[in-house]
């Protein structure tokens, strides 16, 4: 029963997110106290900075911190005595929840791709949780993302009604799916954590810098990134141009998420801003540029900003303590031996992912042989990062392959221990 269970589930969700067609489902949005607590290593060294810079998401980083969550539960129908049908939440002890975290986006929990991921998980049997995570819709990679989804898993283990089963599983991509294994390797959560479904995770932040910043692809998005996030560390972050520069970066972001995005208005202010940073700071601009066109400028850059956070005895005089040890503290491949015994990991990754090598679900994949936990990968031509391709006749062996790592993850998620 365990294995045709598992087995519908993969179908379901397969099917949901290839046609973007649902099962019926409940949706809420939540409001869950969660303690404020620094929960991991080191996450308070760089939550002053994002604080100092994130605007109005600086309201959820309060002692009295509310978290903000989105909820997708399918619903079924029951027949009545006199002949019609009604619908009510199907929420039974052994159901099992799936925390969804959305990526360094600003849309966050309205980014239509993660909200398609939620869908389709509730329709395939899951409550889908999906918190809305500040640090992560400023596009802030550090500590304080990681801390943040072990808090935001650690509250909505602790509501019957969210986590019946009282085990969380995790679906995330990108630089949130690496995330994702840190925040459960944590003490806190490695008992309670029965898998993972990643799509295009990172092992190695120094891999992505570097990758993001030769790969042959248009898309700038991955490589601003990593600028935004660590370009201070060569630019000196307490000069006003570093300042003006990061700026110009998050706009730039915004402008390049928008446009995969239907929110138009939101795409036309993300463009102006950009329009009078770069107007109003032709210095900035101009390394903008560069950085933007010139690979020999943008390379040399990317290699001085690794070998500042690499070798922090030699490191500019200005390079801060949130730095120091950071390539090490998201290093994702290192926490996969920390997870519980009895997780299974189970990733995809698009062959042509311009922003995160295939070559990182094999690091994490050997990684994960080597500890002796469960893994199964898929790289696949039907996703690229952050978009996905018509599914085709022609593409049955890739289509079974993914219902293998999505069978793999159901089987290990609708268990309660």
């Amino acid at each position: 029963m365990e294995q045709m269970a598992a087995a519908l589930s993969a179908v379901r969700f397969l099917h949901s997110i290839a046609l973007d067609s649902y099962a019926a489902l409940e949706e809420q949005r939540l409001l869950v106290p969660v303690a404020h607590i620094p929960v991991t290593a080191g996450c308070e060294l760089d939550r002053a900075r994002f604080e100092g810079c994130a605007g109005s998401a600086r309201r959820q980083s309060n002692a009295s911190e509310l978290l903000e969550v989105r909820v997708f539960r399918r619903v079924r129908a029951y027949a009545k005595e006199d002949g019609g049908t009604s619908r009510r939440t199907a929420a039974v002890d052994a159901t099992p929840s799936v925390l969804v975290l959305h990526g360094f986006c600003p849309s966050g929990v309205e980014d239509e791709r993660v909200v398609q991921l939620a869908r389709s998980l509730a329709s395939s049997g899951f409550i889908a949780l999906m918190p809305r995570l500040p640090p992560l819709e400023r596009c802030y990679i550090g500590r304080a993302c990681i801390d943040s989804i072990v808090r935001a898993a650690l509250a909505l283990l602790a509501r019957r009604d969210l986590c019946p089963s009282g085990k969380l599983s995790f679906s995330a991509a990108c630089i949130s799916a690496g995330m994702a294994l840190i925040a459960a390797a944590q003490p806190m959560l490695r008992a309670s954590t029965s898998a993972f479904l990643l799509i295009g995770a990172y092992a190695r932040v120094e891999n992505v810098v570097q990758y993001t910043m030769n790969a042959d692809c248009d898309d700038n998005y991955g490589r601003n990134a990593m600028f935004l996030n660590f370009g201070r560390v060569v630019w000196n972050a307490d000069s006003n141009s570093a300042f003006v520069l990061e700026r110009m970066l998050l706009a730039s972001l915004h402008v390049n998420h928008y446009t995969t995005q239907s929110k138009p208005q939101l795409l036309a202010h993300a463009r102006a801003t950009l329009e009078e940073l770069m107007s109003s700071h032709e210095r900035e601009a101009a390394m903008l540029l560069a950085l933007d066109s010139e690979p020999d400028f943008r390379k040399t850059t990317a290699d001085r900003i690794l070998d500042a956070l690499r070798c922090e005895t030699s490191s500019p005089s200005y390079l801060k303590p949130m730095d120091r040890g950071i390539l090490d503290a998201l290093n994702a491949e290192k926490a996969i031996p920390q997870l519980g015994d009895g997780v299974s990991i189970c990733m995809m990754h698009g062959e042509n992912d311009c922003v995160v090598s295939a070559s990182e679900s094999y690091i994490l994949l050997h990684a994960a042989r080597e500890a002796k936990r469960n893994a199964v990968l898929s790289v696949t031509p039907l996703i690229d990062h952050g978009t996905k391709d018509s599914f085709s006749p022609g593409a049955i062996l890739s289509i079974v392959h993914l219902f293998k790592v999505v069978y793999t993850f159901a089987l290990r998620a609708q268990r309660t221990r």
